[in-house]
C-alpha cells in the first residue's frame, strides 16, 4: 500500500494570539509615553519559518475618533523583538498599527498605512522558497489600548498574516536511485489572495490566475523527522479555512529531451488558514497523484490529521482507507466485495466544526464486484465530498439493495462510472439524510430496477452524457429509471434533476416501454434535454399503495389506479403522493387506510368518495373539495368507516351514510366539514360519532322546510344515532337551517350528552323518484307548505292539544306513527296513509278531544290488531271518508261518533286471514256510533257493538266477504248491552246459507227497517225487519263499482 499524506499542523506559535496587559503605572501629565514591547512568536525549533529575516518593524497611530492617520515610525526588531515608545495626549483613544517584514529590497511586500492593508509590491517577481517572504502585524486597538490616562508599558505579540504552504516528500533517496534529484521548484497557487486587511484579519483581492512563486533552488531540512523539504511558501489568506488549487513543479536540471525538466504535480482543494502551516507531505517523487483534498477545522498542534492518497488492492485494504480518512484511493487490481463499503467512521459531531471534507475512489479503470444484498457503497459521513470515478460497480447477487447509497448532505460526483445493476433496487439512491446535496453525474452508465433514486429533499443532480437504464421485471409500474420518490413520510420535494445529453431507457418485461422518469413529488422537477434521448415514458405519480411496515410499495399515475391496486394486491393503504384533480367518483371498496397525506383531492363528480361495500376503511389527513353533491359517500352495507383530519367540502351533503348501509358505524374524529347538510345520516340504525371535529352548514338560503342542517338524521334513518362531542358547529347566518336536525323514527342526536339544540321534525313532504324532502317541525307547517300532489309524511307520533285544521285537499299524509289528537283537529280531502310495517303504532289516528273528518281518504296498513281511527271519548264526525284498514276501520270508547257519507264513502275492513275475528266498526263502554250512510266492508264482520255500545244505523250499505273460519256477519252484538238499532240500509253475506246478524252474551238488535239477504239472525230479533229472497229485484246490489252477491 503506498501513501502519499497531506498534513495541516498549526505552525509552531503561529496560533499565539496577541495579549497585551497593563505594567508599570505612572504619574499622570499632559501628555504619557506609552512603551510598547513588541515580540513575534517564538517556535520551540529553529526551523524554516522561524520568523527571524523580519527585523524592520514599522508602525502607525490613529486617532481612534475619526480614523486619522497622525504619524508612523520605525524600529528595528532582533531576535524577534523589539522596543517602541510613543508620546500620547491624556484623555486621547488611539489605534496603533504594526508591520514586521524583511528589510528592504527582499521584502516583497508593500504596506498601504491610510487603507491598513498589505499587499505584494510586485507579485510577478515573487520566487519560491524565500525566507524574507516571512512577515508579522498587529493591529492594537479597543479595550487593548484603552483611553490614555499616564504612562503605561504594553506587551504586543505578532501574528502572521499568512499560511505556511509547505511541501515534502519521504522518497528522496528512491528517487535519486532513479536518477531524479530535485534542484529546483516552482509553485503556482490559484485562488489566492494578493493582499490582506490588516484590520478585518483576511484576505481580499482574490485572483483566478492567483499567485506565482517562481523557480528557486528546493528548500532545505526536514519536517515530521521524515519528510525533505522541496518548498515552503507563505499565502495571504483569512482566519477561516479557504480551499486553493496547488499546481508543484520540479526539475534536476536537466533540460535535455526526456529528462526531468518541468514536471507537475497538481494538487486541488488544499484547506490553507492564517496562522496554520499547510503540509503537503508523502512520496511526491515516485507516485502520481493529483490530490483534492481538504483539511478539517481546529487542526491546533502536531501531528495533526493524515488524509493520504493510498494505493489499494483488497476489500479490506479499501476500507481500511476509508477509515483512515484517506483524501484519495487508488484501486490497483479488481476487487471482490463480500461487504459494504462504508464511509462512516467520521460522526457529524466529529465534521461539524469543519469545512467540506472531500474524498476522491478512483477505479483506476478497475471493477468492485459486490455479492451481497445490501449497499456495495454506503456514505453515512455528513458532509461528505465524495468522488468516484473510472470505476465499474458489478452487483452480481440475485437481490441487491442499493448499488451506492448516498446518504448525506455533502457533495457527490461520479466520473466515468458504471454500475451494473439488472437485480438492484436503487442503483444509485439518495435517502433522507441527502437533503441539499450536490450530485454531479459525468459520462456513467449507471443501471438498476430504479437507477437513479432521491428521496432527499432539495437535492441538486445534474446527469451530463450519460446512459441511465431501468430494468423493470414487475408486472406493475412502480419502477424507473430516474426518479423523484415520495411514500408520504420521505419526499424528495423542491429537488431537481437536470438531464443533458445521454439516454434514458426503460422497459418492461415484454420490452414495451416501462416509466423512464417519474415524478412523485409536488414541487420537485426533472427537466431532460432535447439533446436525451428518451426510450419510455415520463411520468407523474400521485399516489402509492403501501404495506405497513414494509419498504415495499407500488406508486401510481393516477388515483384511481391506486385505489384498484391496493384491494387487487391485499396491501394495507393508499397515499396520495400529491395533490389530484378528478372527474369520476372515487370508490373505497375493501379494507384499508387512503392516507391523503396532507395532500387536496379536487373532484367534480357527484360523489368525492363512495365507500362501497367495505367493512373497515379509514380515510385521514385528506383535503376534498368536491363541487358536486357529497364529499364522503357511505353506501352498499358499508360499516366501520374512520374519518380522522379530514377537511371536507361538498355541495350538499359533505359526509353521507347512506340508506344503502343499514346499520353502519361510522366514526368522525379531528376534522372540519363544510356543506348544506354537512353530516347526513340515511341508515337505518346507523351508529355515528362525531368528536372534536368544526362542523359548518352553509346554507345562505332561508326557504321553509328546506331539510339542511349541520348534523342530520334523515327521515329513512330509523333507530339510528348520530353522538357529537367537542364539536363546534356553526350555521350561516341568515338561513333557516340549524345546528342539528333529526328527522328519523326513533333516531337521536346528542351534542355533548344534550338535545337541546337539536330540532326534532315531525313530517316531511317527499317527491317520488327523488331522496329529496322538505321537513318541518309542526304538521301544520308542512300541510300548509305542500302543495297539491305533494305527499306529506309524518315522522313521528304527534299530539294535538289546541286546534289544528289540516286541509289536505289533493294532498297526502303518510305516517311513521299515531297522530293523537287531544284537542280539535278538523282534516280536510286529501290522503292520510299508514306504511305497511309491524313496528309501527296500530292506530292511525287516536283522539280523545274533538275530531272532525271530512273527504279523507285513510289507509290503515298496520297488520297488528288496531284501528285506523280510535275514538277514546270525546267526539269525532266523519264526513264522505274512505277508510281502508287491517283491522278495524274505526273504533268508538266510550265517545259519541256520527258517520255521514253517500255510496262513494267506503269503510273496508280486510284482515289476514289468521282467524282473528275483526269488524269494519266497533263501539263499547257507553260510545254512541250513528251511520248515516256510507258502504261498509268487512272480512269476519262489518258492524258490531260490544258490552254497552250503541250502534244507530239509518242507511249505508253493509256486506261481508268470505270469512276465513266460515263464519261471518255483517251485524253482530255481543255484550251485556250492546245494541244495534237498524232503521235502514242494505245488509248481505257472501255465506250461501249465511246469517245477517249475531246477538251473544246479551247483545240485541233492533230492527225497524233495512233490506237483508238472509232472514237468519241469532238471537231475538224485531219483526219489522224487511228481507230480501234471493232474486229479488232490488238485489244484489252494487257497492263501489262491486256487485254483492
Amino acid at each position: 500500500m503506498k501513501k502519499i499524506l497531506l498534513m495541516a499542523v498549526v505552525a509552531f506559535g503561529m496560533l499565539a494570539t496577541a495579549c497585551s496587559k497593563d505594567e508599570v503605572a505612572q504619574p499622570v501629565a499632559e501628555k504619557s509615553t506609552v512603551t510598547f514591547s513588541v515580540a513575534a512568536p517564538e517556535l520551540s525549533t529553529r526551523a524554516h519559518g522561524d520568523g527571524e529575516s523580519a527585523t524592520a518593524l514599522a508602525y502607525a497611530v490613529y486617532n481612534r475618533a475619526d480614523k486619522a492617520l497622525l504619524f508612523k515610525g520605525t524600529a528595528t526588531m532582533s531576535a524577534l523583538k523589539a522596543t517602541v515608545e510613543i508620546p500620547f495626549v491624556n484623555g486621547m483613544t488611539y489605534d496603533v498599527l504594526f508591520w514586521a517584514e524583511a528589510p528592504a529590497p527582499e521584502s516583497p511586500y508593500t504596506v498601504d498605512w491610510d487603507a491598513k492593508t498589505v499587499g505584494y509590491t510586485n507579485a510577478a517577481a515573487l520566487v519560491s522558497n524565500s525566507e524574507d517572504y516571512d512577515a508579522f502585524y498587529y493591529f492594537l486597538t479597543g479595550d487593548e489600548l484603552p483611553e490614555i490616562t499616564g504612562p503605561v508599558t504594553k506587551t504586543v505579540v505578532l501574528k502572521r498574516p499568512f499560511a505556511q504552504l509547505n511541501i515534502a516528500t519521504n522518497d528522496t533517496a528512491e528517487a535519486a536511485q532513479s536518477g531524479l534529484v530535485v534542484e529546483n521548484v516552482a509553485v503556482e497557487v490559484t485562488n489566492a489572495y494578493t493582499q490582506f486587511d490588516l484590520v478585518t484579519g483576511n484576505g481580499v483581492n482574490a485572483s483566478n490566475t492567483g499567485v506565482t512563486f517562481t523557480s528557486a533552488p528546493k528548500q532545505g531540512g526536514t519536517i515530521l523527522s521524515s519528510y525533505d523539504l522541496l518548498a515552503v511558501n507563505y499565502l495571504f489568506t483569512g482566519g477561516e479555512k479557504q480551499l486553493v488549487n496547488v499546481k508543484f513543479t520540479y526539475t534536476d536540471g536537466d533540460t535535455t529531451t526526456g529528462g526531468n525538466a518541468g514536471r507537475t504535480a497538481e494538487y486541488n482543494s488544499v484547506p490553507v488558514q492564517r496562522n496554520y502551516r499547510t503540509n503537503i507531505i508523502g512520496s511526491l517523487l515516485t507516485s502520481e497523484g493529483n490530490f483534492n483534498i481538504e483539511i478539517e477545522e481546529g487542526f491546533d498542534g502536531e501531528p495533526g490529521h493524515k488524509y493520504e492518497v493510498v494505493s489499494v488492492a483488497t476489500a479490506q485494504e479499501l476500507q481500511n482507507a476509508v477509515n483512515s480518512g484517506a483524501g484519495e484511493i487508488i484501486l490497483e487490481d479488481d476487487i471482490v466485495l463480500d461487504g459494504p463499503i462504508v464511509f462512516g467512521t467520521f460522526t457529524r459531531a466529529e465534521v461539524a466544526e469543519t469545512i467540506v471534507r472531500p474524498f476522491i475512489l478512483d477505479g483506476n479503470g478497475q471493477t468492485l464486484t459486490y455479492n451481497g444484498s445490501d449497499r456495495a457503497i454506503n456514505v453515512l459521513t455528513p458532509d461528505i465530498n465524495l468522488t468516484i470515478k473510472n470505476l465499474t460497480i458489478d452487483c452480481i447477487a440475485p437481490y441487491c439493495n442499493r448499488g451506492i447509497n448516498y446518504a448525506t448532505d455533502g457533495n457527490l460526483t461520479l466520473e466515468n462510472v458504471i454500475i451494473k445493476g439488472e437485480n438492484i433496487t436503487y442503483a444509485l439512491n439518495l435517502p433522507d439524510p441527502s437533503d441539499n446535496a450536490t450530485v454531479v453525474i459525468n459520462n456513467s452508465k449507471i443501471t438498476g430496477v430504479i437507477a437513479l433514486n432521491v428521496w432527499g429533499a432539495n437535492v441538486k443532480m445534474d446527469v451530463t452524457n450519460s446512459e441511465i437504464t431501468s430494468v423493470d421485471k414487475a408486472d406493475h409500474e412502480n419502477y424507473a429509471a430516474i426518479k423523484l420518490n415520495n411514500n408520504g413520510s420521505s419526499s424528495a420535494e423542491g429537488s431537481v434533476i437536470n438531464v443533458v445529453g445521454g439516454k434514458v431507457t426503460a422497459l418492461d418485461e415484454n420490452g414495451n416501454p416501462s416509466a423512464a422518469v417519474t415524478n412523485s413529488t409536488k414541487t420537485g422537477v426533472i427537466n431532460i434535454s432535447d439533446s436525451t434521448e428518451v426510450i419510455g415514458k415520463v411520468e407523474k405519480r400521485v399516489a402509492m399503495v403501501y404495506w405497513d411496515g414494509q419498504n415495499e410499495f407500488y406508486s401510481c399515475e393516477t388515483l384511481e389506479e391506486a385505489l384498484v391496486s391496493v384491494v387487487e394486491h391485499n396491501a394495507d393503504g393508499v397515499r396520495l403522493l400529491a395533490d389530484v384533480e378528478v372527474s369520476e367518483i372515487m370508490v373505497l371498496n375493501g379494507s384499508f387506510v387512503f392516507d391523503g397525506n396532507g395532500k387536496t383531492l379536487t373532484s367534480t363528480a357527484g360523489r368525492a368518495i363512495n365507500v362501497s361495500g367495505a367493512n373497515g376503511v379509514t380515510i385521514k389527513n385528506l383535503t376534498i373539495e368536491c363541487s358536486g353533491e357529497r364529499a364522503i359517500n357511505i353506501i352498499q352495507n358499508a360499516t366501520n368507516v374512520k374519518i380522522e383530519n379530514v377537511t371536507a367540502t361538498a355541495a350538499n351533503y359533505t359526509v353521507n351514510v347512506a340508506s344503502s348501509a343499514p346499520n353502519a358505524v361510522v366514526d368522525i374524529k379531528n376534522s372540519t366539514l363544510n356543506g348544506l347538510c354537512t353530516v347526513n345520516v340515511a341508515s337505518a340504525g346507523a351508529e355515528v360519532t362525531v368528536d372534536g371535529c368544526t362542523v359548518n352548514c352553509n346554507d345562505n338560503n332561508t326557504t321553509v322546510g328546506e331539510a339542511y342542517a349541520a348534523i342530520s338524521l334523515n327521515k329513512d334513518a330509523e333507530n339510528a344515532t348520530i353522538t357529537v362531542t367537542n364539536t363546534t358547529i356553526n350555521v350561516a347566518e341568515g338561513s333557516d337551517s340549524v345546528p342539528a336536525r333529526n328527522s328519523a323514527a326513533n333516531g337521536t342526536i346528542t351534542i355533548d350528552g344534550s338535545t337541546e339544540n337539536v330540532c326534532v321534525m315531525v313530517a316531511a313532504i317527499t317527491y317520488e323518484g327523488s331522496a329529496y324532502y322538505y321537513s318541518f317541525e309542526t304538521l301544520e307547517e308542512a300541510v300548509e307548505f305542500a302543495k297539491e300532489g305533494d305527499v306529506i309524511t309524518l315522522l313521528r307520533d304527534i299530539v294535538v292539544e289546541g286546534t289544528l285544521t289540516l286541509d289536505l285537499e289533493g294532498k297526502t299524509l303518510v305516517t311513521n306513527g299515531m297522530l293523537t289528537n287531544a284537542g280539535e283537529l278538523t282534516i280536510k280531502g286529501g290522503k292520510l296513509i299508514s306504511e305497511n310495517n309491524a313496528d309501527k303504532p296500530n292506530t292511525l289516528i287516536s283522539t280523545a278531544g274533538k275530531l272532525t273528518i271530512d273527504g279523507v281518504e285513510l289507509d290503515h296498513n298496520c297488520t297488528t290488531a288496531g284501528a285506523a281511527i280510535r275514538v277514546l271519548g270525546g267526539e269525532a264526525v266523519i264526513n264522505n271518508a274512505v277508510v281502508n284498514a287491517e283491522n278495524l276501520t274505526l273504533f268508538a270508547d266510550g265517545a259519541k261518533v256520527n258517520i255521514t257519507g253517500a255510496e262513494s264513502s267506503y269503510f273496508s275492513n280486510a284482515s289476514t286471514d289468521d282467524g282473528t275475528w275483526a269488524y269494519a266498526v266497533k263501539a263499547q263502554n257507553g260510545a254512541v256510533l250513528t251511520i248515516n250512510g256510507g258502504s261498509f266492508e268487512g272480512k269476519h264482520g262489518v258492524i258490531t257493538s260490544a258490552k254497552d255500545g250503541s250502534i244507530i244505523i239509518n242507511d249505508g250499505v253493509f256486506f261481508i266477504q268470505e270469512p276465513a273460519n266460515g263464519s261471518g256477519y255483517p251485524l253482530c252484538a255481543g255484550g251485556e248491552n250492546a245494541v244495534i238499532t237498524v232503521y235502514g240500509g242494505k245488509f248481505s253475506n257472501i255465506r250461501a246459507a249465511g246469517a245477517s246478524g249475531y246477538a251473544y252474551n246479551g247483545g240485541k238488535f233492533n230492527l225497524y227497517g233495512g233490506l237483508f239477504k238472509y232472514k237468519t239472525f241469532w238471537g231475538g230479533v224485531d219483526e219489522s225487519v224487511i228481507w230480501v229472497e234471493s232474486g229479488d229485484a232490488d238485489y244484489p246490489w252494487t257497492v263501489q263499482g262491486t256487485t254483492m252477491k
